[in-house]
């Protein structure tokens, strides 16, 4: 996945429609922009992870590492054309975290987890 972020004050987005321009490409710019959005107290939420090695990041070698990575990196959710995986990824990055699964809420599968 690639993240843009515009660098603009006013965190909308050129003409105020939410979408960003310019693209960062390397680990340490995506932390970057993600953290720079998260202060500016915006949710982010990446598109779309993808598991073909041509879609995943320059620096990622696994679709498990580059959303575990994101993750990390604070970002409120993601999308991906492999929700299987996405799915495996974010419950174990939770239970590192917290030590339980997400949090049942209102778009649940039979397990209880939010989708």
């Amino acid at each position: 996945a690639s993240i843009a972020m515009q660098k603009k004050r006013d965190a909308t987005g050129g003409g105020g429609d939410g979408l960003v321009r310019s693209y960062a490409t390397t680990r340490a710019e995506q932390k970057i922009a993600i953290g720079e959005a998260i202060s500016l107290m915006l949710s982010v939420h990446p598109y779309t992870f993808r598991q073909e090695s041509v879609f995943l990041g320059p620096t990622f070698s696994s679709l498990e590492e580059e959303i575990d990575a994101f993750l990390s990196w604070g970002v409120s959710g993601f999308f991906t054309d492999n929700p299987d995986v996405g799915v495996h990824v974010r419950n174990a990055f939770s239970e590192r975290q917290h030590g339980v699964g997400p949090v049942g809420g209102q778009n649940e599968d039979e397990s209880g987890w939010t989708l």
